[in-house]
This record gives C-alpha cells, sequence and structure tokens, in this order.
C-alpha cells in the first residue's frame, strides 16, 4: 500500500512493482498449465536471445543471431 495524493484528498492505492518478466507473464493472458508453461519458455526464450545480442558489438552478428535458422540461436 501506498499513500497518495488523489485529487484534493489522500489515499492509500494498492502499489505493485513488476520486473520485466513478471509483466510479461501477467499480460500475455493464456490460462492453464500448459499456457504457463508457454509463458514460462517464452519468456526464457527471450532472455537468452537479449544475452546473447547483448555478448557481440558487430553488427553483422547480431543480425546472424536474430536472424538464425528455424528461429534457433545457432552458434557458427
Amino acid at each position: 500500500m501506498q499513500n497518495q495524493q488523489v485529487g484534493t484528498s489522500q489515499r492509500d492505492l494498492k502499489c505493485y512493482h513488476l520486473t520485466k518478466d513478471g509483466l510479461m507473464f501477467l499480460v500475455m493472458g493464456f490460462t492453464g498449465a500448459k499456457a504457463a508453461k508457454l509463458k514460462i519458455d517464452f519468456i526464457n526464450a527471450f532472455n537468452e536471445a537479449q544475452k546473447r545480442l547483448s555478448r557481440t558489438t558487430h553488427p553483422f552478428e547480431r543480425q546472424r543471431l536474430m536472424f538464425a535458422r528455424n528461429a534457433h540461436i545457432v552458434n557458427t
């Protein structure tokens, strides 16, 4: 809870702090056990791609990683 000025009065408002992964999980909107697994797999794949892209500064290497065969990151 966080006390904030709303208009002319002070009120306690609920406040949530989410990580990028938490927000992605929340807003994807799927429900059920299979959907939860799909969301977790997507988040993990995105984070791995982000890590690999951040390790290289050469533009051609970044492009190769982004457009790898079959949407998988491929090491050569």
